[in-house]
């Protein structure tokens, strides 16, 4: 009986261990039905903070040096920020972000806050 306690434990390990690496690889990927290039509306965040979208939390992670980055109406997809150094000056705002994307990375041609 003890025998099979530790082996029901140890495939119940095992399985998560599996679903958590599994879900984490599921993180980085974008939703196929987003563009190349184009217009993406949605809100300022920051990579710490990701869909936990507020404006005093998005202002002190971008000032302690994260990264900018994009929450996606609609898909919820997190688009990273290169050249977008205007988000800093819109925390937690809904805007359009018009750029190239590449994968989860948006180079960003211009910024219009909504």
């Amino acid at each position: 009986m003890h025998k099979a306690i530790i082996s029901f434990g140890a495939a119940v390990v095992i399985s998560l261990v599996v679903l958590i690496h599994m879900n984490h690889g599921d993180s980085n990927k974008v939703s196929a039905g987003l563009p190349q290039n184009g217009t993406f509306a949605g809100y300022f965040t920051d990579l710490k903070c990701e869909h936990n979208v507020n404006a005093d939390c998005n202002r002190l992670c971008l000032a302690s040096g994260e990264q900018p980055a994009l929450l996606v109406d609609r898909t919820g997809d997190i688009l990273r920020l290169k050249n977008g150094e205007d988000a800093k000056r819109h925390p937690g705002a809904h805007v359009e972000v018009t750029g190239m994307r590449e994968n989860d990375l948006i180079v960003v041609s211009s910024i219009v806050a909504k």
